[in-house]
């Protein structure tokens, strides 16, 4: 025994009644402790059964959050026990979508729901993979009957109206006062419950207390509310007291990551309001205890997500002026979604958030420093990302990356390297320009990248022996 992973059997209540031995079949039998999700280690009976999918199922859900990479092989082990568990089939799903694979997650989701269709969790845990994967209109049907299913299960209504609002948050274009009216509705409904004496019911009423508030706070910063220097702060320091009390019932250090990294979020939706180096600092107390709690995988995921929390700060300093601590905090996030890109599979959005980063950094050196062979060494990172977050981009996004494109390339003039200059100027152009012809960007937009791409045609034309003068060949950056 002493070389299987045991784990604990609790009952409704949360009291531990034992501890099982999946690869063994063995499960030994506890005595009362009084207290619950303490185990009193004293054994009074101990029982062999044949060995079954149950308790590697329990063993996985267990250490589902901390070391999903471990959960999913036991789910393996117990699906190959019982193809049918329905359980199972939810549990592998979830545990997909932290090893950052959501694909093969919707898949096992929708194995779960065709199991058991009238499990509101498996439902809520598939319309939460269907919005990951793009698929917003499937995913909103499966959240309002999932939230029309569960009025005698509170917990799972308020995360599935929280979920909404999560929808509404993240929508083209998002709908930030429809998603703060759900984050309120899951907030009243969720309170009550916080205090429920069912652990399970009490921890995730509490676990929806912490994102809804965040999802507001993030919801307020960017929409069209004033005051929000004033309202933001509220509202993600309510998010902070619910995750000290979870953290203080053994919940995971993860939630006090969740709240830094909203405020890292809102931060730039209200730069003049909120200082984030408060809140990074507390990014930086929480992380190394999730680090040190969290599987190979599990940790590198996290990694990922606190670059993608030091990226928002970055973006943060660098509209407040302060860009020594944009470029510190902004190769402190590179490395980390360098280290973190391993443990995913890279998604459009991934493409175009670690292609801005290197852009914004490169930026503060073309600009700020007024340094361009600095500024290519970012830009050569950025490139490629960029390119393939592009493919497929319609509308202002890709005006918006043609830009992009066209003002890398003045750094790259600016380094004689002008064959790269004119590539990506030119592909700037071709971006801005359906941008136009769909009307999502104005045709005024399209003059400087035209003047530019003329310069350095003209000048590749009329070489000369002297250094051109900046004020004659030089493309100006684009507004």
């Amino acid at each position: 025994l002493s070389n299987v992973r045991p784990v604990l059997v609790s009952d409704p209540q949360g009291m531990v009644i034992g501890q099982a031995f999946p690869e063994k079949g063995v499960l030994f039998g506890f005595a009362p402790s009084g207290t619950a999700g303490k185990a009193s280690m004293s054994v009074t009976q101990i029982v062999l059964d044949p060995i079954s999918a149950e308790p590697f199922v329990l063993r996985a859900e267990t250490f589902l959050e901390d070391d999903p990479e471990s959960a999913e092989k036991d789910l393996r082990v117990a699906l190959r026990l019982d193809p049918n568990h329905a359980r199972a089939h939810w549990l592998l799903a979830r545990s997909y979508m932290l090893l950052g694979s959501p694909t093969t997650g919707l898949s096992e989701a929708k194995q779960a729901v065709a199991l058991a269709p009238n499990d509101p969790q498996y439902r809520l845990s598939l319309a939460q993979l269907l919005a990951t994967t793009g698929e917003r209109e499937a995913a909103l049907r499966e959240l309002q009957t999932v939230a029309a299913a569960a009025e005698n299960r509170p917990h799972i209504k308020a995360r599935a109206v929280c979920a909404l609002g999560d929808l509404n948050a993240n929508a083209d274009p998002p709908d930030y006062k429809r998603a703060v009216e759900y984050y309120i509705e899951a907030v009243k409904i969720a309170h009550p419950i916080a205090s429920d004496p069912h652990p399970a019911y009490r921890l995730a009423a509490k676990e929806v207390l912490v994102d809804a508030h965040i999802g507001a706070a993030r919801a307020i910063a960017w929409g069209p509310w004033e005051q929000k220097e004033i309202v933001v702060p509220r509202w993600l320091e309510r998010a902070g007291t619910a995750a000290d009390e979870l953290a203080e019932e053994g919940g995971s250090p993860l939630l006090r990551i969740r709240v830094a990294a909203a405020a890292l979020s809102a931060s730039v939706g209200v730069p003049s309001g909120l200082d984030p180096q408060p809140w990074i600092a507390r990014l930086e107390e929480a992380a190394p205890s999730a680090l040190a709690e969290a599987g190979g995988v599990r940790r590198l995921q996290i990694q990922w997500d606190i670059g993608v929390a030091l990226y928002d700060a970055v973006q943060c300093f660098q509209i407040r002026g302060e860009h020594d601590l944009a470029l510190q905090y902004g190769l402190e996030a590179a490395e980390l979604l360098e280290s973190g890109q391993t443990s995913r599979t890279l998604q459009q959005g991934d493409y175009y958030l670690m292609g801005r980063l290197y852009f914004r950094l490169g930026a503060i050196h073309a600009i700020a420093k007024q340094d361009h062979q600095a500024a290519v060494q970012l830009f050569d990172k950025a490139v490629p990302m960029l390119q393939k977050a592009a493919a497929g981009t319609t509308g202002l996004s890709a005006g918006r990356l043609g830009e992009t494109f066209v003002s890398m390339g003045v750094s790259y003039w600016e380094s004689n390297q002008a064959s790269k200059a004119v590539e990506l100027t030119e592909e700037g152009i071709k971006l801005m320009e359906a941008a136009v012809q769909s009307g999502a960007m104005d045709a005024t937009a399209l003059e400087v990248p035209h003047s530019n791409l003329a310069a350095m045609r003209r000048q590749a034309r009329t070489p000369s022996a002297a250094a051109p003068s900046p004020n004659d060949t030089t493309p100006p950056v684009p507004r």
